[in-house]
């Protein structure tokens, strides 16, 4: 099961305005290709790389997209952390997904 925490969902809000606001046409596109790697991460999630390394965090590439899942596995659901832009500098999503997982 996929349980999508409250800033996953801020960022995917925040991705299909700037989709819809700058290349509309590719906004069905990055859905359809996260609905893919979201089926992927529910069939096998620990095939998918730890993201920092000594936590149980995990980065599964959105297929074709400059994006990343975050995402943990949590007593059996898959709880999504966050959607994440590659250009973005490691310190500052390390920052990002410390505060959203200590809470």
């Amino acid at each position: 099961m996929i349980v999508c925490l409250p800033g996953a969902l801020r960022d995917l809000r925040r991705i299909a305005r700037w989709y819809r606001r700058r290349r509309p046409a590719y906004e069905g596109r990055f859905f359809q290709r996260l609905r893919v790697t979201i089926g992927l991460i529910e069939r096998a999630p620990e095939s998918f790389p730890l993201m920092l390394g000594d936590t149980d965090l995990r980065r599964a590439r959105v297929l074709r997209s400059p994006y990343s899942v975050a995402f943990v596995v949590l007593a059996g659901e898959i709880h999504v952390v966050a959607v994440i832009h590659g250009a973005r500098s490691h310190g500052a999503v390390r920052r990002q997904l410390r505060k959203r997982t200590s809470r």
